[in-house]
């Protein structure tokens, strides 16, 4: 799932995947334990993975990620939560059978 986050004046594209919680797991960051750290590493990663399948140039460098990271914010946040939703929908009830 691919969203877009606006900064001056560009939608850059982020998908907070498998893909960038994968990378924070290798770098040994927990995002319950290790708090802003790890969102702004995630941050970075998900940056990643949505231009890859937007199949667009990642212009920004990753040394100005946490910098960026601090104006979006809220709406880095609002694609976290829109990611985990979406992993912790409940399965579908099979239809139950009628007894005879």
């Amino acid at each position: 799932m691919v969203e877009f986050i606006n900064y001056k004046d560009e939608k850059l594209p982020i998908s907070v995947d498998f893909y960038a919680l994968g990378q924070l797991e290798k770098e040994g960051l927990d995002l319950e334990k290790d708090g802003m750290k790890a969102m702004e590493r995630l941050f970075w990663f998900s940056l990643i993975a949505g231009h890859f399948h937007e199949d667009v140039e990642l212009k920004i460098k990753e040394a100005n990620s946490p910098i960026i990271f601090g104006f979006v914010f809220d709406q880095f946040e609002k694609c976290m939560t829109l990611f985990l939703a979406s992993r912790m929908e409940k399965p579908k009830k099979k239809p139950e059978k009628k007894q005879v």
